[in-house]
C-alpha cells in the first residue's frame, strides 16, 4: 500500500489477490526446495479498479465469498496485493473483524490499551478517552473482566467504541457489525452518519441493500473477485438483485443513460434496451378507451378481491388480443369497492403505450431484467375515474395498475407492486401470490399472448414526498419474468399537519383530558 498525494483517497489499480492452495504441507517444503510447482492459485480478487474520492461514502456489496473483505483488508494494509498497486492519502481506521488485535486474555480495559496503540492513537490519548470509550460501549460493568467472556455482540461493541475513537481520514467497516443489537447498531450507525457529515470518507460493507440506498453515495458490486457494477447506489443494488435472483450476462450490463424512452428487457440478455410493444396486441390507438367489449371478465360486488376492511385489494381485468374474437356484450361491471364515492373505472384509462403525456411524464428509466416468458407493458397509478395521475393526496383513494402480457401457455401469472422513496428505502410491497382474493382468479390458465390488467386499490397514507412504482411480473415462483424497477414516479402532495421528516400519515388527531376528568371516568375518588 502507498501513499497518494492526488485528490482520490484510495485508488485501486488493477489489483489481483491470490492464495497459494497446497495439497499437502510437505509441498510448501518442497517448492521452496526447487520442485516444479505443486500449488494451485485460489483467487480472491481479480484485477479490480477503482477510486474512491474524499469525502466519499461508497458501499461495497457482493455475494458471500466475492472479495470484499479480502479488498478491505488490502486497502487498509493488512493483506499485500499478488499484482496491482493499492495507494491511499490520508489515515486509515479499519473495523474489520470482531475483536481484531485484541486478545482474549487480556481485559477489556486492557484491551482498550492495545486496540487503540494498533490504531495510531498515543497512550495519553488512549487514557483521556478510555472514559468515553467504556461509556460509548455500555460495557462499563465488564470492562475488567476477560475479553473472551464477552458475547460476540460486546466484542463488537468494544471494537467499534475503540476504532471510532480515532479521528481517520479514511474509515473502512465491514459486515462484521451487524452482529450488535438493534439498539447499539443505530447508535454505531448515527456515529457513522457523523463521519459522513464532517467530510470522512467511509467504505462501507453490508448485506443491507436500505442502508447502501439510503446512506451512500455510490455502490461497488463485486462477484469472483471482480467488480461487476460501479454507480449510483439504487442502479448497483438492482443489479445486485438480478445477480442474486435473475440470470444477469456481465457483458451485456449496460449503465443507466439519460436516452429518451423507459428502460425495458432485451431479447437477448435481459439488460436496458428501448420498450417494445407485444406483436401479439390489438391495434389501438394509445388514447382510446378501453370499451365494454375489451373487458372479456372483470369480478364484481363480493366476488371482486376488494377488502371491505380498507386494505388493499387485487382486481384483474382480462383483454382480449388478436387470438380472440371480443365478446358482444359486456359480462360484468366495473369492480367496486364499499365506501368508494365512484368505482375505479376500469374501461377508461387507455393502453399504457407511453404516448399518453401524463403516463410519459411518469415514466422512470428503471433497471429492468427477466427471461420475457412474460412481460410488463406498463405501470401507472390511476385515480378513481381511471385517469393516470403523478401528483397524489396523502389519505385519497387511487390505484396501482399494471398491464402484462404472457408470451407462454402459463398455469398462473404472479404480479406484484413496491414502492420506493427516492433514497431506495422499500415502504410497500404486495403480490398475487401472498395477496390472492377471488379477483385474481383470472391469472389462472392463461394462453400464450392473452392480455391482463392487474389493478390493486388502495389508500395513498404516505406522506409529502417524491416515490417509484417498480413492478414485478413472472409465469413462476422463484424465477423473474419481468422485473422492471423504478417504472413509474408519483409525488404525493399535502400532509401540512405532519412534521416535514414524516413518511407516513398516520391521519392525526389529538385530544386532551385533565387529570380530574380521567379520574372521574375510571370511578377514582369520591
Amino acid at each position: 500500500m502507498e501513499s497518494d498525494n492526488g485528490g482520490d483517497a484510495i485508488v485501486l489499480d488493477g489489483v489481483t489477490k491470490a492464495y497459494r492452495h497446497y495439497q499437502r504441507p510437505l509441498d510448501r517444503l518442497r517448492e521452496l526446495l526447487g520442485s516444479a510447482g505443486r500449488h494451485v492459485d485460489r483467487v480472491s480478487v481479480s484485477d479490480a479498479s477503482f477510486r474512491v474520492g474524499r469525502g466519499e461514502v461508497v458501499g461495497l456489496i457482493g455475494r458471500n465469498g466475492a472479495g470484499k473483505s479480502t479488498l478491505l483488508k488490502m486497502i487498509a494494509g493488512r493483506l499485500e496485493p499478488t499484482k496491482g498497486e493499492v495507494r491511499v492519502n490520508g489515515s486509515i481506521s479499519a473495523i474489520l473483524e470482531l475483536g481484531t488485535g485484541f486478545h482474549p486474555d487480556l481485559s477489556g480495559r486492557e484491551n482498550v490499551r492495545v486496540g487503540g496503540l494498533c490504531l495510531g492513537l498515543t497512550r495519553s490519548q488512549i487514557e483521556r478517552e478510555m472514559d468515553n470509550i467504556i461509556a460509548f460501549s455500555e460495557l462499563e460493568d465488564v470492562i475488567d473482566m476477560p475479553f473472551r467472556t464477552y458475547s460476540t455482540g460486546m466484542q463488537a461493541r468494544l471494537t467499534f467504541a475503540t476504532a471510532v475513537t480515532v479521528d481517520p481520514d479514511i474509515l473502512i467497516i465491514d459486515e462484521a457489525l451487524s452482529v450488535g443489537d438493534n439498539k447499539f447498531q443505530l447508535k454505531s450507525f448515527n456515529r457513522i452518519r457523523q463521519f459522513k457529515e464532517a467530510g470522512k470518507t467511509i467504505l462501507l460493507v453490508t448485506h443491507s441493500m436500505g442502508s447502501v440506498t439510503s446512506f451512500c453515495d455510490r455502490a461497488i458490486l463485486l462477484d469472483h473477485g471482480s467488480v461487476l457494477a460501479d454507480g449510483d447506489p439504487n442502479w448497483v443494488t438492482s443489479v445486485y438483485h438480478h445477480l442474486q435472483f435473475g440470470d444477469l450476462d456481465p457483458a451485456s450490463l449496460v449503465p443507466p443513460t439519460e436516452k429518451d424512452g423507459a428502460a425495458a428487457v432485451s431479447d437477448e440478455t435481459g439488460v436496458a434496451d428501448t420498450v417494445q410493444t407485444d406483436p401479439a396486441a390489438p391495434e389501438k390507438a394509445a388514447d382510446a378507451p378501453v370499451s365494454d367489449s375489451d373487458i372479456k371478465s372483470v369480478g364484481t360486488g363480493p366476488e371482486s378481491g376488494v377488502n371491505v376492511d380498507g386494505e388493499p385489494s387485487l382486481q384483474v381485468a382480462q383483454a382480449v388480443t388478436k387470438r380472440q374474437e371480443p365478446e358482444s356484450e359486456t359480462t360484468s361491471t366495473a369492480g367496486t369497492r364499499p365506501g368508494l364515492a365512484t368505482p375505479f373505472n376500469l374501461w377508461t384509462l387507455p393502453r399504457m403505450r407511453g404516448d399518453e403525456a401524463e403516463y410519459e411524464a411518469g415514466l422512470k428509466k428503471g433497471y429492468r431484467y427477466g427471461d420475457r416468458r412474460a412481460t410488463i407493458d406498463g405501470v401507472a397509478i390511476i385515480k378513481e375515474n381511471g385517469t393516470v395521475t403523478r401528483m397524489l393526496q396523502s389519505g385519497q383513494r387511487y390505484a396501482l395498475v399494471m398491464d402484462c402480457i404472457s408470451h407462454v401457455d402459463a398455469d398462473e401469472l404472479y404480479c406484484g407492486f413496491l414502492i420506493k422513496d427516492l433514497r431506495g428505502d422499500t415502504l410497500f410491497g404486495a403480490d398475487t401470490s401472498t395477496a390472492a382474493s377471488p379477483g385474481t382468479a383470472n391469472l389462472h390458465g392463461i394462453r400464450a399472448g392473452e392480455l391482463r390488467r392487474v389493478v390493486m386499490a388502495m389508500t395513498m397514507w404516505l406522506s409529502a414526498g417524491d416515490y417509484v412504482v417498480s413492478g414485478a411480473l413472472t409465469t413462476e415462483v422463484g424465477r423473474q419474468s419481468d422485473m422492471w424497477f423504478d417504472a413509474f414516479e408519483f409525488s404525493v402532495a399535502g400532509t401540512p399537519e405532519l412534521h416535514s421528516a414524516s413518511r407516513v400519515n398516520l391521519s392525526p388527531s389529538f385530544f386532551v383530558q385533565t387529570l380530574e376528568e380521567e379520574e372521574e371516568e375510571m370511578g377514582v375518588g369520591g
